[in-house]
């Protein structure tokens, strides 16, 4: 089965880290940011945990995007993405960190 993600509709392959991470910033007419954030979250690459920390504390960005960021790294649950969630510049709730 691979990643789990065997039977996504738009896979992530389609895209690239850098082609998802302009979507996510609302420069692309292909994709609505939050699908890129999940496309994102999806792949697998080394600065993945960087990439939501920044989603996550950008606060120009809409809240609902920096909800699916938290989300995707509490899914993670690795120890660098706890500490992305607990040295964001706001609160956030404790049940996303674990």
């Amino acid at each position: 089965m691979g990643t789990g993600h065997s039977q996504d509709f738009i896979s992530a392959n389609r895209y690239s880290v850098e082609e998802l991470r302009q979507a996510v910033q609302g420069r692309s007419a292909r994709l609505v940011p939050q699908l890129a954030l999940a496309l994102l979250a999806r792949k697998q690459y080394p600065e993945k945990v960087e990439d939501l920390r920044r989603v996550l504390i950008d606060e120009r960005l809409d809240s609902r995007l920096r909800s699916i960021a938290a989300q995707e790294l509490g899914r993670l649950g690795t120890e660098e993405a706890q500490q992305a969630l607990t040295q964001v510049p706001y609160p956030v709730e404790p049940d996303l960190a674990q």
